[in-house]
């Protein structure tokens, strides 16, 4: 069995990522989990869609803005 370390204060599972878009290389920055369907301002393609927890992320990720 594996011996849990004691974090006072866990990581959040979601995040600010960078997404580029696949048709048209724009990049926009969205929220992991985010509560709405969100498409490219510029080609109108479908960057992330509501999943009720974590979105569905259809660009391509290109980093995680973490705040630590």
């Amino acid at each position: 069995m594996v011996k849990k370390e004691k974090i006072l204060v866990p990581k959040p599972r979601s995040a600010f990522c960078e997404i580029e878009c696949s048709n048209c290389k724009t990049r926009r920055i969205i929220f992991s989990a985010s509560t709405t369907t969100i498409k490219c301002p510029s080609c109108n393609a479908l960057l992330c869609e509501s999943r009720g927890g974590k979105a569905k992320i259809y660009g391509n990720i290109l980093k995680r803005l973490d705040s630590v």
